[in-house]
């Protein structure tokens, strides 16, 4: 009976760390810096990502994680003139000092079944767009704790990612919303 069931999450443990410079990834201060990690695989959906990079002229995108697709991500920023805005950071151990510098976590992914890194987000203050696959859209309150966007749809997630760049208000308020998210249902406690 569902009244006998409880569920216990994944939680994401809450250590204080200094973010990362962007000097070390020859990143410029002042711009909109993006950041999604992963397995570089078909459903991380970074390809989608990167073609939504294409009508982000001002923005910076790193980019972690290893897997079989990275010489096929990596061509694709270079034939599409997006190579010197992307960073491919190979696998990260430690994603903390990451997303402490960055200014908006994008999951892109076509399939997502739980998604920590939608946790990890929260739980370091960084605002999120993200793909409508299984694990955000059963994490993500659209427009309270994040944002979401058709799956397989570049346009629109770089539509979500200019109206979030031109909105710091409204960034912040999603950052927050999902850190107290994040302090509700995903510490360790």
């Amino acid at each position: 009976p569902k009244e006998q069931v409880s569920v216990i999450p994944n939680f994401v443990p809450d250590n204080l760390v200094k973010p990362v410079t962007r000097r070390k990834f020859n990143t410029p201060e002042n711009v909109p810096l993006l950041l999604a990690l992963g397995r570089l695989h078909k459903n991380k959906g970074f390809d989608i990502l990167l073609k939504a990079m294409f009508d982000l002229p001002n923005h910076y995108l790193w980019l972690g994680g290893a897997g079989p697709l990275e010489k096929e991500l990596k061509s694709i920023a270079l034939k599409n003139g997006i190579g010197e805005r992307v960073r491919f950071l190979g696998w990260v151990d430690d994603p903390a000092p990451l997303f402490k510098a960055a200014d908006i976590f994008v999951c892109s992914s076509r399939h997502e079944p739980f998604g920590n890194i939608i946790i990890e987000a929260w739980l370091n203050s960084v605002p999120i767009i993200a793909a409508a696959s299984e694990g955000p859209t059963s994490l993500i309150e659209d427009g309270k704790t994040g944002l979401l966007v058709p799956n397989e749809d570049a346009a629109a997630l770089s539509a979500a990612i200019a109206r979030f760049s031109g909105d710091p208000i409204f960034m912040e308020r999603l950052a927050v919303a999902g850190r107290s998210r994040y302090e509700a249902s995903f510490t360790e406690e």
